[in-house]
């Protein structure tokens, strides 16, 4: 009897070790595939925006950091899965585990405070003046800005438990590097990443709520204005930005008529006409809009989970719900490649090796098209001498001009 009762419950613990061991073998490969795709896809968005002049603006600062951000976590994506296979013996390092922890951690946290920086950066460029957000978003601030997405996460949830408060490195629960969930202060951390997340969630939803209340009235104006719009004396308000506002503010600031008794072009008129928005500001809200949607549809399943009690099945569900929050990280470039108008273009070039066709390349990609096309060697001695050259144009138009002038007053005089 007693061997008739120890053998199903010996037969059952086989039973869950192999469904863990192949559930965990799924999950690695999962988390490769990821990776792999990930770092192609972030890795494509860094160099579209770093080879095109055109997408080099304030907004994309933020958008790189965000791939940067993604592009690191997917790098880590690959120990994870070593975890998922590993045992005892065979686990990584606890000093590599939290290194891996760290990195983790730092890209989770940074890209939720970066979507954070990019609804307000949408939010300031649509509701305030040209002038305004040239002020605020100079390349100091923009630096600022972006350096505090990669600094909050690391002290406020790496450094705390390098000085003891939790403890980096291998996570029991969950067979991944992150923080041991075992540790007495463990809860702190928690803490601190739901908080963060409570208060980025709430900011990223008064700007876009703002944004659409902007633009709704935006649109209605434009409908009561319809009458006047049709007359040519004044410009659209839908008009598409020129290339040197996309380089510098990435911003329109329209002209609408504000009063109909008030003159073209008067120095009145000009100061109470309406914030005007573009067709093509709107669109790159919008597909910004659309990352901001998938990263909260990616993050909400695992942020559900952590909240359940522990237990190993629960646990495992953890894991489960980790896979959409990783996925996060492959999911912004196929927003780009689908929607964004311009990095559709740019990526198409690049993975044709077509880089020499990009429309309006960076300065970096016209010095080494320049660099090609010129032998090594000729580049100073071609230039110097075409500066030749045009100074001796220069020279031999001048005297005529001076000619001209003394033969114009000279007839003036006489005159």
């Amino acid at each position: 009897m007693n061997d008739t009762t120890i053998m199903p419950s010996s037969t059952a613990t086989k039973n869950v070790e192999l469904a863990g061991s192949i559930q965990f073998t799924f999950l690695a490969v999962v988390y490769i595939l990821i990776a792999i795709i990930g770092i192609a896809g972030n890795s494509l968005v860094i160099a579209a925006v770093a080879l095109c002049r055109k997408l080099q603006t304030p907004t994309n600062v933020f958008v790189v950091s965000l791939a940067v951000t993604d592009l690191l976590s997917c790098i880590t994506l690959p120990f994870q899965a070593a975890m998922f296979l590993s045992t005892e013996d065979s686990r990584l390092p606890d000093g590599l585990c939290a290194f891996i922890g760290a990195v983790s951690i730092i890209c989770l946290v940074g890209s939720i405070v970066t979507l954070a920086l990019i609804a307000f950066n949408r939010c300031f460029l649509i509701t305030q003046t040209r002038k305004t957000y040239s002020w605020l978003y100079t390349t100091k601030m923009l630096f600022l800005m972006t350096a505090m997405a990669w600094l909050y996460p690391t002290l406020v949830l790496v450094v705390p438990q390098v000085s003891g408060i939790g403890q980096l490195g291998y996570s029991p629960s969950y067979k991944a590097c992150l923080w041991n969930e075992m540790h007495p202060l463990a809860y702190v951390s928690d803490i601190l990443v739901a908080i963060t997340f409570f208060f980025t969630f709430l900011i990223i939803i008064i700007c876009y709520i703002k944004i659409w209340l902007y633009i709704r009235r935006h649109v209605r104006r434009l409908r009561t204005h319809s009458s006047i719009k049709s007359n040519n004396t004044e410009p659209s308000h839908l008009e598409d930005l020129s290339s040197t506002q996309e380089q510098h503010t990435d911003t329109q600031v329209g002209s609408s008529p504000h009063g109909q008794g008030a003159p073209n072009g008067s120095t009145v008129d000009k100061k109470r006409r309406p914030r005007s928005v573009s067709t093509r500001e709107i669109e790159i809200t919008k597909n910004l809009f659309y990352v901001v949607c998938a990263f909260f549809v990616c993050i909400i399943p695992y942020a559900i989970t952590l909240t359940l009690p522990v237990d190993p099945i629960l646990d495992l569900l953890v894991l489960y719900a980790s896979v959409p929050l990783m996925f996060n990280g492959c999911v912004n470039p196929m927003i780009y490649a689908y929607k964004h108008p311009t990095m559709k273009v740019v990526f198409r070039y690049i993975l044709k090796c077509r880089v020499g066709e990009i429309p309006k390349p960076s300065k970096c990609l016209r010095r080494v098209l320049s660099a090609k096309q010129v032998p090594a060697g000729l580049g100073p001695r071609i230039n110097g001498m075409n500066d030749l050259r045009n100074s001796q144009q220069a020279s031999r138009a001048t005297p005529p001009v001076d000619h001209l002038k003394k033969d114009y007053q000279r007839t003036d005089s006489c005159a």
